[in-house]
């Protein structure tokens, strides 16, 4: 799933789901040969414009239901907290926390966990990272 995010507030998802949409098989973008055609429409219909500052999140989805259920308690915190992350081993604390939350509202679902940040700047960056 594809997150849009502007001066910590969603812009836009893509695809456009909720929270507890997330099963086995969610209608998220597949990987599936067999559904690559349909895929691939998807793709090809969004749209939108990106500005200096924002955001691009992508992710997997049990990280995905966990930040839409997150965003929906408290949109701010949930972008300032992933904006923030400056380590891997900080992300894997992020994830190992969440799923062990008490609250089953608030839980990450125990199943592989991507995040890829993302961040549009008018000018060339400096440096750049990539972590694994």
């Amino acid at each position: 799933m594809l997150f849009h995010v502007r001066a910590g507030r969603l812009i836009a998802t893509f695809p456009p789901m909720r929270p507890g949409e997330f099963g086995s098989h969610p209608a998220g973008v597949h990987t599936l040969r067999s559904s690559l055609d349909q895929m691939t429409e998807r793709l090809l219909a969004g749209g939108g414009v990106l500005a200096d500052g924002d955001f691009l999140f992508a992710a997997t989805d049990a990280m995905a239901d966990w930040i839409l259920r997150a965003a929906g308690r408290d949109e701010a915190k949930v972008w300032d907290t992933l904006a923030g992350l400056v380590h891997p081993d900080v992300f894997a604390r992020l994830v190992e926390d969440q799923r062990k939350e008490q609250d089953s509202a608030k839980r990450m679902k125990n199943d592989d966990v991507t995040l890829m940040r993302l961040r549009m700047l008018a000018d060339q960056p400096s440096f750049v990272l990539a972590c694994r």
